[in-house]
């Protein structure tokens, strides 16, 4: 989730300082999320603390890597499908069906 990155480069840059945290968290949720707060939050409150991958410490990126791994492998095999030509409107990405393909199976 990129508000919880920011939230925490603009901490260890001093943009948000420690004790606006809170604060900071839920603004870059309303300008990048475009979500408000249920109820009204303080610095009491630890919001970012709620997300699961600040609790246990792990690493969000693999998140953000794993849907572009995700794309290409779907590319790939809509590919070797011939489901998709990349530059033929008339087989687009989007439209690729590789359902019962043998040869995207097999390449899978």
């Amino acid at each position: 989730e990129y508000t919880l990155f920011q939230n925490f480069r603009d901490l260890f840059k001093g943009i948000a300082p420690l004790d606006q945290m809170n604060a900071h968290w839920w603004k870059l949720r309303e300008e990048i999320q475009g979500l408000k707060a249920p109820v009204t939050r303080t610095e009491e409150d630890f919001d970012p603390g709620a997300k699961y991958h600040v609790a246990s410490g792990s690493q969000y990126v693999k998140y953000f890597v794993s849907t572009i791994i995700q794309f290409q492998f779907y590319e790939a095999l809509c590919k070797v499908a011939k489901e998709y030509e990349p530059n033929n409107p008339k087989k687009p990405l989007h439209r690729c069906d590789f359902y019962q393909n043998l040869d995207a199976g097999d390449v899978f």
